[in-house]
């Protein structure tokens, strides 16, 4: 996922093929998909629910760059934004980024590259560091949650990530 490219590997051949993509997955929360319902009872055990998250690998949910648990929606509930304030927001975060000099989107960004754009101020880089020996960070996690803090700081029109748009991208990990 990361090299944007699919390797197809037989006995006898190695095939490569480019592969550049937005991966978007989902999953229930249990395997009845009922255990965050408001309205219905989940029917597994806590054994089973285990067994359902660890069908997927560590080193699969460490590429995953957020990772959100969606609650279910009551119709009195009201969105803070409309599609088209969304909208607006997003491209303005893109120029933002166009303007500082930046090719790629943030979630492309490679290891020089993010280096040079996500920077973090003084007391978001100590939250950063508490993050990696509290959390066990990877290099690859550290690096996830600085593109991710960095669109929040675009969203922002922040030059420097600060702490609490750290902190955001720190809760898209998953848990």
């Amino acid at each position: 996922m990361e090299d944007n490219k699919i390797r197809i590997s037989r006995v006898n051949s190695k095939v490569e093929y480019p592969a550049n993509f937005l991966f978007i997955g989902a999953m229930n929360p249990c395997p009845c998909g009922n255990l965050l319902n408001h309205n219905r009872e989940c029917r597994c055990n806590e054994l089973e629910i285990q067994r359902y998250k660890n069908r997927l690998s560590d080193p699969f949910l460490d590429r995953i760059d957020l990772n959100v648990v969606m609650q279910s929606v009551a119709t009195e509930d009201k969105p803070s934004y409309s599609s088209k304030e969304l909208h607006k927001m997003v491209v303005e975060a893109h120029i933002f980024a166009k303007n500082r000099g930046q090719e790629s989107f943030n979630a492309k960004l490679n290891d020089k590259e993010t280096e040079k754009f996500c920077l973090l101020d003084d007391e978001a880089q100590r939250t950063l560091d508490m993050a990696i020996s509290r959390f066990d960070l990877s290099f690859r996690s550290i690096k996830k949650v600085q593109k991710v803090a960095r669109s929040i700081a675009d969203l922002s029109t922040c030059r420097v990530i600060e702490k609490n748009h750290l902190l955001e991208a720190l809760s898209f990990r998953r848990r």
